[in-house]
């Protein structure tokens, strides 16, 4: 299990990319990985989901803004394209839903939205070690 989180937005795609091929080229049958990643529209500053303007503008300003995103919608092939099945995928609205209410109903605060969560397999057929 791979535990990537908070590093593939800071990421050039060709790294993201080559860490993917590592994971699946050279961890066994069944090895997963779980990461977040950010929608491409807040990496290329075109973003007008909640948060987004202001954390796009805070990372640039210190010198590390987001070079790495996913097109919403398209995880699936994302991963598939790189050797990967889709476990679960947790998209801003179903964070929110799933962590951002009590049991009661109170609801603690609004999700970014465009930051969402993977858990993904190297799938059988690309599975090399």
């Amino acid at each position: 299990m791979f535990l990537w989180e908070g590093v593939t937005y800071y990421l050039s795609e060709e790294a993201v990319k080559e860490t993917l091929a590592f994971i699946k080229n050279y961890s066994g049958h069944g090895s997963a990985v779980a990461f977040d990643y950010f929608y491409t529209s807040l990496a290329e500053g075109k973003s007008d989901d909640y948060g987004a303007k202001e954390i796009y503008e805070s990372v640039s300003k210190l010198g590390e803004p987001f070079q790495f995103g996913i097109h919403k919608g398209e995880i699936e092939s994302f991963l598939a394209e790189h050797g990967f099945e889709l476990l679960s995928h947790y998209t801003p609205d179903e964070l929110e839903r799933l962590y951002l209410y009590a049991d009661h109903g109170d609801f603690f605060g609004k999700m970014y939205g465009f930051a969402c969560h993977v858990h993904a397999r190297v799938s059988n057929a690309a599975t090399t070690v």
